[in-house]
């Protein structure tokens, strides 16, 4: 605003016409700053909603935009959309400038999650953990509500729940490989290494039903290992050489999944810890043995590796999804019980919508499948009606790097950590928040950046199954 400069022998004073029409100019001006910069000075937190016009030039209509806790949204009769206040909102009404939609409360719940972090400037020294919200209409939003540095160079991956998410895992690429995280009441209180032999380069886990056993695959040593779930003590390897059985060997293991009706595991062959030497198979074993079954090709063509990077088993269905990496392709394994052998079938190719880079695999809170694509940062939603042949649906805003998702236990929101390996254009190192109804980006947290961290990965927190352990356990 600008100063006015008052006197006695100023028309505005003292009356009531002024006092009328000085209330007429004030109700105009704001009309013309909303107008003019369609928001009113938002809250402040460490990440905030996208302004309305940010949003509707998103893809949002304007009764969709969505505002920050404690504003109003109000759509104008000609058009646009403004989050203003309660005050705001009601003159803008009376002047007939739109209509008031509804407001947004202040939610004081927050949806923790833990986030993996890599240290990218001299701010900080350490690799390791965080606890963050991800709530975009909590007052804390996008706060990193506790920091647990971990190790120089540990590169913490992944963290991973138990079969009945009463213990939580974390990978890691370099350090001890594998940690047991002791996290209770939405904090950290310890981080223990496992010792895991002669893995190198900790990727991915899975756990049995049953709660006996968990798995680790080990890009760096080409190895699988087995665990005692109840004691994390190692207890088998599974193995085998390309060169002593070229039809059946584990190279390069990174995505995992398994069926324990069909008694099959999958993992995916995908490139070595260099990056270079990418491969296009993935890996059948037998899951009750551990015995190595067969190598199965998965590549558009023998000159371009699809370098195969997550798995992921079909609820209900004896069917995998797996993502190839470099050449964009999206795949299916469909089990023949008469040959007890797996079939593969390309059902996407995101080469033709310019999209590479597949990564995550995810079923959504409504049963759909959901592929981020690292290039050009975004995640598409498959229908899983016939689960044979995913049926792409809509492409959700993301950004460069698109690589893990999340969605609220609400089925409100998506979120999507945007970031590979700090690669070079694929780390943007970004959430985004993704309204999932409407398919909308609503919000990106990017203060992490600022503070030396660059996102790895993120998962949800899920404190009613944690607390059935006690801090001693």
């Amino acid at each position: 605003m600008f100063p006015l400069t008052m006197s006695k022998y100023s028309p505005f004073t003292g009356n009531s016409l002024f006092r009328g029409n000085f209330t007429s100019f004030s109700l105009f001006l704001m009309i013309i700053l909303v107008v003019s910069i369609g928001i009113t000075p938002t809250l402040s937190y460490s990440a905030s909603i996208d302004s309305p016009r940010k949003q509707t030039s998103n893809g949002s209509e304007s009764k969709e935009v969505i505002c920050n806790p404690g504003l109003r949204l109000m759509v104008r009769y000609t058009g646009g959309a403004a989050c203003v206040t309660s005050t705001t909102a009601e003159k803008l009404s009376e002047a007939n400038w739109g209509t008031i939609q509804k407001e947004f409360q202040v939610d004081s719940s927050q949806i923790p999650a833990i986030i993996n972090y890599r240290t990218i400037d001299e701010s900080r020294q350490k690799d390791g953990l965080a606890i963050i919200d991800l709530n975009p209409q909590s007052e804390t939003f996008g706060d990193i509500l506790q920091d647990v540095p971990v190790g120089e160079g540990v590169l913490m991956h992944h963290p991973f729940y138990n079969s009945d998410r009463t213990k939580i895992y974390n990978t890691a690429l370099m350090g001890e490989r594998l940690y047991q995280i002791n996290l209770h009441d939405n904090t950290i209180f310890d981080v223990s290494p496992i010792d895991t032999g002669s893995c190198v380069v900790g990727e991915d886990m899975i756990f049995s039903k049953d709660g006996e056993k968990f798995y680790l695959t080990c890009m760096g040593s080409d190895n699988i290992l087995v665990f005692d779930a109840k004691t994390d003590q190692l207890i088998d390897e599974i193995y085998a050489n390309q060169e002593e059985s070229p039809e059946a060997f584990t190279k390069y293991p990174h995505g995992i999944s398994a069926d324990e009706t069909i008694d099959r595991m999958i993992v995916t062959q995908t490139v070595s810890p260099a990056l270079d030497d990418p491969q296009s198979s993935v890996t059948i074993i037998e899951l009750s043995t551990g015995n190595v079954l067969s190598t199965l090709e998965l590549a558009k063509s023998s000159e371009n590796p699809s370098a195969p990077v997550e798995v992921l088993f079909h609820p209900e269905q004896h069917l995998a999804y797996v993502s190839g990496m470099l050449d964009g392709t999206i795949w299916v394994l469909v089990w023949d019980e008469q040959t007890e052998s797996f079939t593969p079938k390309l059902v996407d190719d995101g080469a033709k919508r310019e999209h590479s880079w597949p990564l995550d695999l995810n079923i959504g809170p409504n049963g759909n499948l959901f592929v981020s694509f690292a290039v050009p940062g975004a995640v598409n939603e498959y229908s899983l009606e016939n689960p044979e042949q995913p049926e792409l649906l809509r492409t959700l805003p993301a950004m460069p790097g698109a690589h893990h998702t999340l969605f609220s236990k609400d089925g409100k929101y998506m979120f999507v950590q945007n970031n590979l390996l700090n690669l070079d254009g694929l780390n943007s190192g970004t959430i985004s928040v993704v309204d999932l109804p409407s398919g909308n980006l609503i919000a990106t947290i990017d203060d992490t950046l600022k503070q030396g961290m660059m996102i790895e990965s993120i998962d949800l927190i899920y404190e009613e199954s944690l607390t059935k352990t006690t801090l001693e356990s």
